[in-house]
C-alpha cells in the first residue's frame, strides 16, 4: 500500500480530504465538510475516510488552564 507524504498533504491545510479505505491517495478536497460531500456525491462514491488537515502554518494546541 502506497503512503501519503507530507509534500502532498501540504497542499491541502486548512481544508478537509476525502481518502479512499487504503488511504493510497487523495479523492477530493473541500474548505467545509459540505463542499466535500458535494463533490463525493457527483462522484457517486459512498465509502470514503475524511480527514481535517490542518493548517501547517499554525500552531493547535489545547488550551491549558
Amino acid at each position: 500500500m502506497k503512503k501519503l507524504d507530507l509534500k502532498t498533504l501540504a497542499k491541502y491545510g486548512n481544508q478537509y480530504i476525502a481518502l479512499p479505505t487504503d488511504s493510497s491517495r487523495i479523492i477530493t478536497a473541500g474548505n467545509t465538510i459540505e463542499e466535500l460531500e458535494k463533490k463525493l456525491n457527483k462522484l457517486n462514491i459512498k465509502d470514503a475516510i475524511i480527514r481535517y488537515i490542518p493548517p501547517l502554518d499554525k500552531f493547535l494546541s489545547p488550551v491549558c488552564r
